[in-house]
């Protein structure tokens, strides 16, 4: 039997990913959210996975080495060594169907999104924009990220940092998936319902409750390691 319904689909599909939510729920699976649909971070269908006694994971799945990820490990490198971060973005563009999906059908969604959890890194205001600018179709698979960080450090000296980093994107959050259908399985055997915070907060770009990137690494290890049933 089915334990664990993965959704995997498009940026978007809104009806598409409460279609399979409710049939995860009237077949008895725990459902994971990879699309960027509040579904996990709904307080409403938080509580119908609860009725339920299912699990329920998302939103918006991170890549092992995506944007997301890479900017908010510098955020957070230069938020720990004492730099004062002035401003920031980070941008891609890519040729596969999700870099079009998330232009054409969810940009601003998307844009929001990751914006939001790139931010949880600094603890005080400053402008930052994360998100996908275009589609460029001969891209194929790859995505390209650019990343932009100005500030200042001690003596009120400037500095600026611009990266490029480009990868595959469709094997790229192979990993962090894996490690999400595992936590979910650990989640079912300790009697976990609705969203699983240490699950949610780990591998994806819109959880429940946001941490920094590397609280959220730590609350995902102990998690992991922890016996104790809910």
């Amino acid at each position: 039997k089915a334990r664990i319904l993965v959704g995997l689909l498009p940026s978007g599909a809104s009806e598409a990913v409460y279609h399979y939510a409710s049939a995860a729920m009237d077949s008895g699976c725990a459902y994971i959210n990879t699309s960027p649909v509040m579904l996990a971070s709904d307080r409403n269908w938080a509580q119908r996975f609860n009725d339920t006694q299912l699990p329920v994971v998302g939103d918006d799945l991170m890549s092992q080495i995506g944007a997301t990820a890479l900017h908010r490990a510098l955020l957070d490198f230069l938020v720990k060594r004492g730099v004062r971060i002035q401003e920031s973005y980070a941008l891609d563009v890519g040729g596969g169907t999700e870099s079009l999906e998330s232009l054409t059908r969810a940009r601003d969604q998307k844009r929001s999104l990751k914006t939001n959890i790139v931010s949880k890194e600094v603890p005080y205001q400053v402008p930052i924009t994360a998100g996908s600018t275009d589609y460029v179709y001969f891209l194929g698979n790859r995505r390209e990220s650019y990343f932009y960080l100005r500030g200042q450090y001690i003596g009120d000296a400037d500095f600026k940092i611009d990266l490029r980093l480009v990868s595959e994107d469709a094997p790229n959050s192979t990993s962090i998936l894996l490690d999400v259908i595992r936590g979910v399985q650990i989640g079912i055997d300790r009697g976990f319902t609705g969203p699983i915070d240490a699950v949610c907060s780990y591998g994806f770009k819109a959880p429940p409750r946001p941490y920094p990137l590397s609280l959220s690494e730590t609350i995902f290890e102990h998690f992991i390691r922890s016996t104790r049933p809910v």
